[in-house]
This record gives structure tokens, sequence and C-alpha cells, in this order.
């Protein structure tokens, strides 16, 4: 094979590999809430109407159409964002991979579905006054790492499904565990 050959193969495993990385990234799925329902499997609800997949970050924004949603299609995203209170997620249980990020301002945002952790992640809620919500949360031998200014609450017992998990308050706001909670494997809060 010719110099100028090897160039050319070197080049192209670059830009294979180079490509690979990019379409690796998660990408974001926001909801519109236009789709005349509550439910995620809508198309109508999501920009664009695109409905979210697995490894998708979703956002959930201010202005949307509205803000009680259902889960009815997914069982697993990357990360969810709130970027104003007053959302609610009911619905089909969810392994997220990435966390949750609410940078709302005022009000609260809830999951009233079960979350069970795919990875070590970080729930934060960012601002003072502002609430986020979960009612189940299945660490599933995984850490959790809640942060930020606002309430971070887990309003039921916690799940450990296979042992080894860990909770870590590393936030300036409240940390609330309610209902009749008796978590202990590697407990810091």
């Amino acid at each position: 094979m010719s110099r100028s050959n090897y160039r050319l193969l070197a080049a192209i495993v670059g830009f294979n590999i180079l490509t690979s990385q990019v379409s690796g990234a998660a990408v974001t799925r926001a909801w519109s809430g236009l789709g005349g329902n509550p439910s995620w499997s809508t198309p109508g609800n999501w920009v664009g109407s695109v409905i979210p997949q697995a490894t998708n970050d979703l956002d959930f924004p201010g202005g949307a159409a509205q803000f009680a949603t259902q889960n009815n299609y997914l069982g697993a995203a990357h990360s969810i964002t709130f970027g104003v209170g007053g959302y609610s997620i009911v619905g089909a249980s969810m392994v997220l991979s990435n966390g949750i990020n609410s940078t709302n301002t005022t009000g609260a945002n809830v999951l009233a579905h079960p979350v069970t952790l795919g990875a070590n992640q970080g729930f934060t809620n960012l601002n003072p006054g502002t609430s986020l919500i979960l009612t189940v949360l299945d660490l599933a031998g995984r850490g959790a790492t809640f942060r930020g200014a606002g309430t971070n609450q887990v309003a039921s017992p916690i799940l450990d499904s296979i042992g080894g998990g860990g909770l870590t308050n590393a936030g300036t706001g409240i940390f609330l565990l309610s209902g009749s909670n008796s978590f202990h494997p590697a407990q810091r809060c």
C-alpha cells in the first residue's frame, strides 16, 4: 500500500472515530404539551413532533400548553430538566442515567412515578423556595447526590433493589425524606 493510501485510510478511520463520538451524545427532546392529551407517546406533545428515545435528555420548559404529563411510553431517559415549576409526571417507571436538573425559580416539580438509578448521578434543585419531589426512588446499588438551594424530597421509602446504594446531600437547601423511611446502607446525609 502506498504512503498516500495509508494517509487516506488514517483520515477515514479518524473521521469515523470523531463522528461516532458525536453521534453518541444525548439528544434533547423538549415537551410542548400541544398534543391534546398528557401522553408522552403523542408526537404532538414534543417539539418537532419527535417522541423521545431512551438515550435522550428530556426538557420540560416554560410556555408548554400543559404541565401535567403521563409517561405511557418511555422506560428510560438520559436526564430530565425542568425550566419552570408546576410539572408533574405520572405513569410508567423510568430508569435515569444522568439525573434531574430543576432550574425553576418558583414552584414544585413532582415525579409521581418510580425512578430507578441507571448510574451514579445527581439531582439538582437550584433555587431556594422551590421543590423537587420524587415519590419513589430505587437506588439500584448506585449513588444519588442531591444538590442545590431548593428542597429535594423523596416522598416514600427509598428502595435499593440491588443493595449498596447511597445518598449524599451536597446541597444548601432542605433534604427531606418522608414516609416511613428506614434506608441505611451506605447512607451519607
